[in-house]
């Protein structure tokens, strides 16, 4: 067996303040490290992806559970708030490191 490219997925997170700073979004950003099939080399794509939200704090009350947060966004959006518009209007989706920066970032120094 041969390996032809490696992958390895990497999540951050980020918090955003939306609707005039009284929702607080625990967002998780996910970047894509993989090696060119033809030069072996590390790369990925210098914008990060939003994947989902691990915490909402909004109201003094804390929700990190899937449920609780789908009833928020729902309870929101029957209200006329979209929090995903929202978040995507806020949340900064550059990284600001190269490869090996992210390599050495997570503990490996080649892979």
């Amino acid at each position: 067996m041969k390996i032809s490219s490696k992958t390895i997925f990497i999540n951050f997170e980020r918090t955003v303040k939306i609707l005039d700073n009284t929702v607080e979004v625990d967002v998780v950003l996910q970047v894509v490290l993989f090696t060119d099939k033809e030069t072996g080399e590390w790369e990925f794509d210098k914008e990060l992806e939003m994947i989902d939200y691990s915490e909402i704090r909004a109201f003094g009350k804390n929700m990190t559970k899937y449920e609780e947060i789908s009833t928020f966004r729902d309870s929101m959006f029957a209200m006329g708030i979209k929090i995903d518009s929202e978040v995507n209007k806020s949340v900064d989706l550059s990284l600001d490191i190269d490869a090996k920066g992210l390599l050495k970032l997570i503990g490996l120094k080649k892979c």
